[in-house]
């Protein structure tokens, strides 16, 4: 492959025929976007698109890191504050933040991002410096430039027991 790193639009991405496990030393298309002044990365083929911040209906008694649900398309999908997730200061959420839509075991699901960057093929790196194997939901680091890209595994975002394991 020429560049492992180079940039890429979401009009030249195909995704896989199927969806194969993170693992080390693959190239995996990324999607990265920013949240309190860190970038992440999702699996492209989990990403639907990315829209601008929509009115969240508050869902009473829900987890620390569940901001609420919207209507998309005629069913309820949970919002996710990754700021909570992740321990991150909290803040309001303004009309130029992003919506993440992702669809995971065929269950669509936001994540709230300060902003969207760019689609990305990356190699995962594990560094044993890093403590990543307590936290669930990476899997792994990238340097890019002169950024870190922390990878997220998707299916962990999933299960609403681990939002309120991170308050």
């Amino acid at each position: 492959m020429d560049n492992p790193n180079r940039q890429i639009s979401m009009r030249e991405y195909e995704p896989p025929p199927e969806r194969e496990a993170l693992t080390v030393e693959l190239i995996h298309r990324f999607v990265t976007f920013r949240v309190h002044g860190q970038t992440y990365g999702l699996p492209l083929e989990y990403v639907e698109r990315a829209v601008r911040m929509a009115a969240v209906t508050f869902v009473p008694d829900a987890p620390p890191g569940l901001l609420g649900v919207i209507n998309i398309e005629g069913r309820l999908s949970p919002v996710l504050d990754v700021r909570r997730i992740f321990g991150l200061p909290a803040r309001q959420a303004t009309p130029a933040d992003r919506l993440i839509i992702m669809t995971i075991s065929e269950r669509r699901i936001c994540l709230v991002a300060d902003e969207v960057c760019d689609v990305l093929d990356l190699s995962i790196e594990q560094s044993p410096d890093l403590p990543l194997s307590r936290s669930p939901f990476m899997v792994g680091t990238v340097h890019h430039g002169d950024d870190i890209i922390f990878l997220l595994d998707p299916m962990h975002l999933i299960n609403t027991a681990e939002y309120s394991q991170r308050q």
